[in-house]
């Protein structure tokens, strides 16, 4: 019988998920910035995109803790 999906799992997943987007876009506008040698505009990005990494950074890691801790997974799939 299949596990009952986990709310919290669901919340964490797309927590991730909107940071990522997040991070991706901001990668790709630092890109067009450079293209373009907005200076000023890259370094704006770059605090962005750093927060963004930041910000990513710990939606997987506390999806990780969550595994661990209440599902009992070691490892958690990518």
């Amino acid at each position: 019988m299949p596990k009952a999906p986990c709310p919290e799992c669901d919340r964490l997943w797309r927590e991730y998920a909107q940071t990522t987007t997040t991070h991706i876009r901001l990668t790709e506008q630092h890109r067009i910035a450079q293209l373009q040698r907005g200076r000023d505009r890259i370094k704006e990005i770059e605090a962005l995109l750093s927060s963004a990494g930041t910000a990513r950074d710990e939606a997987r890691n506390a999806i990780d803790i969550h595994e661990e801790r209440d599902h009992g997974a070691g490892d958690s799939a990518l």
